[in-house]
């Protein structure tokens, strides 16, 4: 064929033609190499899927393996958990303390806190050892112990303890023991030695569970065995009689006297301000 006409110019119908062939000719080819990769693939088809198949199982079965492990371990670890913190409170006494300060400048101020060591907690807190100490004693040091209140079954009642007497006018067991919230935050404005002391008979004598619980009171110095005997827990509020008081608050002792010091118990210290 020729792409000339009579006078010499293109026929613009071959042309055409000529166009419409060669894209049929590309089509084709294109159509015969499909069909030779379609054919490759399905041929490496049954050997492909077979080793995908194998890859799932042996991945499924390690898989298997590693959970069947780690219930072992976990199991393992929660027995050994269990038991080293059935241990632990069995060792441990756990402790409430107010403290006053000795500074002449702050004569009212105190401070209530949560310690596992009580010889430990008043260097902390004294500045003798540097590391643990609470922010609010920072300043007006010198401090001393009050009271210790121990007895407690764990760490969780004590600390609980802790913040009820901290927050006497937000603590519901204790505004529902005084009858009233405006004297419950009453006694909370109230600053010394003698307002704690107060808000702690409370606790040891009507908020429950510690009421029902064997907590015993430790004070340290005569002035405050006699203020909380005599003119706290049989004066204005008669929260205790005379016999549970007697079974309540110790006779006075030191530091080293006390239980956690007499069985050697480590220098382990929780903080909570």
């Amino acid at each position: 064929w020729t792409l000339l006409s009579s006078d010499g110019c293109p026929s613009a119908r071959r042309v055409s033609h000529t166009s419409n062939l060669l894209r049929m000719m590309l089509a084709g080819i294109s159509y015969l190499s499909s069909m030779v990769i379609a054919t490759a693939l399905l041929q490496r088809a049954p050997a492909t899927i077979l080793m995908h198949h194998q890859s799932r199982c042996a991945f499924a079965a390690r898989s298997e393996r590693r959970k069947h492990t780690s219930t072992l371990v976990s199991t393992t670890s929660c027995d050994q958990t269990s038991e080293e913190l059935i241990a632990q409170n069995n060792t441990k006494h756990f402790h409430c303390y107010l403290l006053r300060s000795l500074d002449p400048n702050h004569p009212l101020k105190t401070y209530i806190g949560y310690t596992t060591n009580p010889s430990r907690r008043i260097r902390q807190h004294n500045g003798i050892l540097k590391n643990n100490g609470a922010r609010r004693t920072k300043s007006a040091r010198p401090w001393e112990y009050v009271a210790i209140i121990d007895g407690f079954s764990d760490k969780v009642q004590a600390m609980q303890f802790e913040w009820a007497w901290q927050h006497t006018g937000k603590s519901k067991v204790f505004r529902a023991s005084v009858g009233c919230d405006v004297l419950a935050r009453k006694m909370k404005r109230k600053r010394g030695v003698r307002a704690r002391l107060e808000e702690l008979s409370v606790l040891l004598s009507k908020c429950e569970p510690f009421a029902s619980s064997s907590l015993r009171l430790h004070l340290f110095d005569e002035e405050y065995h006699n203020m909380f005997q005599h003119d706290v827990l049989l004066g204005e509020g008669d929260c205790l009689s005379e016999n549970n008081a007697t079974t309540i608050l110790n006779a006075l002792i030191t530091l080293d006297s006390m239980p956690f010091a007499s069985e050697g118990e480590s220098m382990t210290i929780s903080n909570s301000e």
